[in-house]
């Protein structure tokens, strides 16, 4: 009776102290004042650096109606071959790190998009999951369909998502023109359930008392 009474209050205990599995997500839009991107290339004008600019100038036909902004090596891309300024062709990248919890779950990786000229997109260094049309990007914003194979790729710990910007063009913006990333970008999952810190200490004194108890019964009897 006494060895029942102390299993069903180690489990009240344990009960008690676990904090239920619940849901996250992370923010990982490019801009809004604080934006987690850094550029890794740029073949378009190497001395142009690796920081992130928000675009304070656009393009005339870029659209912005996500919850992001552009970004881009320059503040300023209103010009383009129209002005007589043409950017050269190539490509720029821009990376954004994040950490995944151990034992998340249910993990699903939203990205909406616009790009000039067009990008694609990979994750923790595996193939790319992604290409966008060869030009246009600017002028619609594309969602990225969520994918399992893609979501499996995520890990608990460091990620490291990229995107290649390519500015090459066709037509009159072949010679490459404004350049520029806007990426409203989330990462949705659920936590494991863990025991509160308040609690798990209590917990397990008390299961090493049970443990304790249980032997002395038995070496008496």
């Amino acid at each position: 009776m006494k060895l029942s009474l102390s299993l069903s209050l180690l489990g009240l205990l344990g009960v008690a102290g676990v904090i239920p599995a619940a849901a996250a997500s992370l923010n990982l839009n490019t801009g809004n004042g604080s934006s987690p991107y850094t550029i890794t290339s740029d073949t378009l004008d190497p001395n142009e650096g690796t920081t992130v600019t928000v675009v304070t100038s656009m393009a005339p036909l870029w659209v912005n109606d996500l919850s992001s902004e552009w970004i881009a090596p320059q503040a300023d891309q209103s010009w383009g071959d129209t002005f007589g300024v043409v950017e050269d062709s190539g490509s720029v990248t821009y990376d954004t790190s994040f950490f995944l919890p151990v034992g998340f779950s249910d993990a699903s990786l939203n990205i909406t998009l616009a790009a000039d000229d067009w990008a694609t997109i990979s994750l923790n260094g595996n193939p790319v999951f992604y290409t966008g049309p060869d030009t246009g990007e600017w002028k619609l914003d594309t969602i990225i369909p969520d994918s399992p194979s893609v979501d499996s790729q995520l890990v608990s710990g460091l990620n490291t998502l990229e995107f290649v910007v390519y500015n090459t063009g066709g037509g009159t913006d072949a010679g490459g023109g404004p350049t520029g990333l806007n990426a409203q970008v989330s990462v949705n999952y659920s936590t494991s359930a863990v025991p509160e810190p308040s609690t798990a200490l209590p917990l397990a004194v008390a299961i090493l008392l049970g443990g304790w108890v249980l032997r002395r019964r038995r070496a008496v009897a």
